[in-house]
């Protein structure tokens, strides 16, 4: 039984917590000018409202909190209480059951976004450019040597080189075969 459904009830008093009414209509009115002044029922701490018109109003269901659905409130006046409403300060916003920052502008969510997919756009073509390199590294130091590159399947280099003798199925080629992805197919 709720003695006083005036009073708010304080829930993690000792880190800043919020003060929670036991439904809207319990919430101080917002043409109030002044400030308001409350004790709170369970810690006996007075708490003061100010400026209550620019505070966003919440309310949630007492049935959401899983711990609390089994449970039945009532006043002294035999009344059941299901809802608790609490006020966040202004600039914040309600959150689930407490007060938040409010989400950030359409604006700066897509900026933001933009930069992410340019980071990774510019972080693929890094890859894409290192691996060209070392491709026409690769095939230059053989081609040096004389040698074709070649992959190595049986696993124990990645790759070697082989010497090169522009035959391949006992076929003369003009020009070397069609070669990897991102090598250059280059006249000999």
């Amino acid at each position: 039984m709720v003695n006083n459904v005036t009073a708010p009830v304080t829930i993690n008093y000792r880190i800043g917590g919020l003060n929670y009414f036991w439904g809207k209509r319990f919430l101080p009115d917002k043409n109030t000018k002044n400030c308001v002044d409350y004790v709170s029922s369970n810690y006996r701490r007075n708490e003061t409202f100010c400026d209550i018109g620019e505070m966003e109003r919440c309310v949630r269901n007492i049935s959401d909190l899983s711990k609390l659905r089994h449970i039945s409130l009532w006043t002294r006046e035999n009344e059941r209480l299901s809802e608790f409403a609490w006020l966040c300060p202004k600039n914040k916003k309600c959150c689930e059951w407490e007060c938040c920052e409010p989400a950030d502008s359409l604006l700066y969510t897509i900026f933001i976004e933009g930069l992410s997919l340019c980071a990774f756009i510019v972080g693929v073509c890094f890859i894409y450019a290192v691996c060209q390199a070392f491709g026409d590294w690769l095939r230059l130091s053989c081609q040096e040597k004389n040698y074709d590159p070649v992959r190595n399947v049986s696993g124990e280099e990645a790759v070697n080189c082989q010497e090169s003798s522009n035959t391949r199925a006992n076929i003369r080629y003009e020009r070397y075969p069609p070669i990897a992805l991102g090598w250059r197919s280059e006249e000999v």
